[in-house]
């Protein structure tokens, strides 16, 4: 049995009045006007997809919240802890940040069998509704299409960060185990955070702190279009990045 294919496909934003007129702004600034087929798409999203009752701030707060739980409950159980259990916390997060690099690079990118929903909600509609030009959320409301379900945050400590940390528990030791699920959370905290101040008005003060503005400008070049299923997959830190030559850089000629 095969995915449905996708009821919504990613086209190329025409050429229009409102495109024109702002070609002249900095680079990375917006306006308030949305080029129309843009703004239609938007609100065709937010009528369709966002439930009416919706809340952006409680969606970001359970998350953050439900993480910064798991990761104080994990770090108390932590009792004089050994450089070979700490060791655990480095290798963790570099582990998960390769995760993370195929994970977009792969299945958010590219149709796979069984995980055509997450192509189909990261590539043809995370994508449409953000484009390098126009990565600003209008309200609390647009959260919707930066954070993952809420859902997910269930998922992930129970099909990756939990059982992985019994393993640990039951074949090394208790404190590694507890610096690997704490480890393991604190990242899937951190993708969702600063991809979320990614989104953020350009103007606010966090989008406006150095690393922060770095990042962004890191992630806005995924947002092309043209780019983004060849580079900048990392949404936190760009070190598989790096380590496998998919940093972008201006004047390649492969972006246009």
């Amino acid at each position: 049995m095969t995915d449905p294919a996708p009821t919504t496909t990613l086209t190329a934003v025409p050429p229009d009045p409102a495109e024109a007129a702002n070609a002249a702004r900095p680079a990375g600034l917006e306006t308030d006007e949305l080029p129309p087929s843009l703004a239609a798409y938007r609100m065709e999203y937010r009528s369709n997809v966002i439930g009416r009752y919706y809340n952006g701030f409680a969606h970001l707060a359970f998350v953050v919240a439900g993480s910064s739980a798991v990761i104080v409950l994990a770090l108390s159980q932590v009792s004089n802890p050994t450089w070979l259990d700490w060791l655990c916390v480095p290798v963790t997060f570099v582990l998960a940040n390769f995760v993370e690099y195929f994970g977009h690079r792969g299945p958010m990118h590219k149709h796979v069998h069984r995980l055509g929903l997450m192509f189909h909600r990261h590539t043809h509609e995370h994508h449409r509704f953000f484009t390098d030009e126009w990565m600003t959320c209008r309200s609390q409301r647009d959260f919707k299409i930066v954070l993952f379900p809420a859902i997910m945050l269930l998922f992930y400590l129970g099909i990756v960060a939990f059982p992985i940390g019994l393993g640990l528990y039951l074949f090394h030791t208790r404190n590694t185990a507890c610096f690997y699920v704490a480890t393991a959370t604190f990242y899937f905290m951190s993708y969702e955070v600063l991809h979320f101040c990614y989104h953020l008005d350009e103007s606010s003060f966090v989008a406006r702190l150095p690393v922060i503005r770095a990042l962004r400008a890191h992630h806005r070049m995924h947002h092309r279009h043209s780019l983004m299923s060849k580079y900048n997959f990392n949404i936190t830190w760009p070190i598989a990045d790096f380590f496998f030559g998919t940093i972008y850089r201006e004047g390649r000629p492969d972006g246009k």
